[in-house]
């Protein structure tokens, strides 16, 4: 199903996954916007809160990381793969009376890398590698062309084929994600 991700890690574990490094080489933990409303989830449709990785400078200018999970097992995750990272954008908007800002983002696509090319004729722009993101939310000191150079098909992605329980949302087991034969 198009647009689906799964994100099923508790939320203290998904903030220390997804830690970068700022300008200066630190190593920084995402600020959480609404902590509360974070939901795992092993089948988020399009419309539903996804967890979104942003810099300080973020609150204030537009660029995002969307990040999604697959593994059952986090455990074993930091010796041979990491989270999907996906180059996106965000806005904030301020409603003109007052009230709660609405913050919003969407995953940036390119055309699909040979693999997925079958399957789909586009997929998220991937950010590959602990420098990509680094890059891509440092934005005030990366150049517009040196982020754009970023955005492009990777063929550093693995995946399977699943049952289609997943095409219902309502549907948040660990079935949406276990690999199913097509033969």
């Amino acid at each position: 199903m198009c647009g689906r991700t799964s994100c099923h890690l508790p939320r203290d574990v998904l903030t220390r996954a997804c830690a970068y490094q700022d300008r200066r080489g630190q190593q920084r933990l995402p600020e959480w916007r609404d902590p509360d409303k974070y939901c795992p989830s092993y089948n988020k449709s399009p419309q539903s809160n996804s967890p979104v990785l942003l810099s300080r400078l973020h609150f204030e200018k537009s660029g995002s990381i969307g990040a999604a999970d697959s593994p059952e097992n986090w455990e074993k995750v930091w010796d041979n793969w990491r989270l999907l990272t996906m180059a996106g954008i965000f806005d904030c908007w301020e409603p003109p009376e007052g009230g709660d800002v609405l913050y919003s983002y969407t995953i940036i696509t390119v055309d699909s890398c040979k693999g997925l090319s079958d399957i789909h004729h586009r997929m998220p722009a991937i950010l590959d590698g602990e420098e990509a993101v680094s890059k891509w939310l440092d934005f005030g000191e990366v150049s517009t062309q040196e982020a754009l150079k970023l955005i492009h098909p990777t063929e550093n992605i693995t995946f399977h084929a699943v049952s289609s329980v997943v095409n219902n949302s309502r549907n948040n087991t660990p079935e949406c994600l276990a690999p199913v034969d097509l033969v």
